[in-house]
């Protein structure tokens, strides 16, 4: 589709390598409105950091987001000149809050990776072997929990337990979980049903 040229009093065929009337005061625009948004994120982040204590997230700031990580230059794969593959690195355990590591636990035993439920603090709390540990999981066969982190005890996660068992038969639990340094360094979990 063309474009009547007032000058000449025709019309005139588009032509995509000329920027249409108006596109370099449109692209200001953009560009201005995007500096502006990148800018008041950057001050409320500032604001929030400015407002932090202890290293510990701002009291708005639900405790259910993850922290972000920066990838180490080793997990680029280039692939082809235009194309880079990005393999995440696994979040270390002293990375992520306490509530968490507990959410990970508990994922690592639903998924049967007893051994990294293990160093999250399996060992911590098991009062036994690791093999008798992954045995007392033989009849389990999905794990749900509610975790908050305990605002009046830094480093406490108060749990509700659902163990489903392999018969359909369902246990449920209540506690809390200590973490120090991103592991689970104890539990007091007792048992909820009747």
């Amino acid at each position: 589709m063309g474009q009547w040229d007032e000058d000449r009093q025709q019309w005139e065929p588009f032509r995509p390598d000329k920027p249409p009337p108006g596109g370099a005061s449109l692209r200001l625009l953009i560009v201005v409105m995007v500096g502006l948004l990148l800018a008041g994120g950057a001050g409320v982040g500032l604001w929030a950091l400015s407002r932090s204590q202890e290293g510990q997230p701002p009291a708005f700031v639900p405790n259910v987001l993850q922290p972000v990580t920066t990838l180490p230059p080793e997990t680029l794969t280039p692939v082809s000149p235009t194309e880079v593959t990005v393999t995440p690195p696994t979040p270390s355990p002293s990375v992520l809050g306490p509530r968490a590591v507990v959410m990970r636990y508990y994922r690592d035993l639903n998924s049967k990776d007893y051994l990294d439920a293990w160093s999250l603090g399996g060992s911590n709390i098991a009062q036994t072997s690791y093999d008798q540990w992954v045995g007392g999981f033989a009849t389990t066969k999905e794990i749900e929990v509610a975790a908050s982190d305990d605002v009046t005890a830094p480093g406490t996660v108060n749990v509700f337990i659902e163990a489903t068992q392999t018969d359909g038969t369902v246990r449920r639990f209540t506690g809390t979980y200590t973490v120090i340094n991103g592991v689970i360094s104890s539990a007091h979990i007792t048992s909820s049903d009747p």
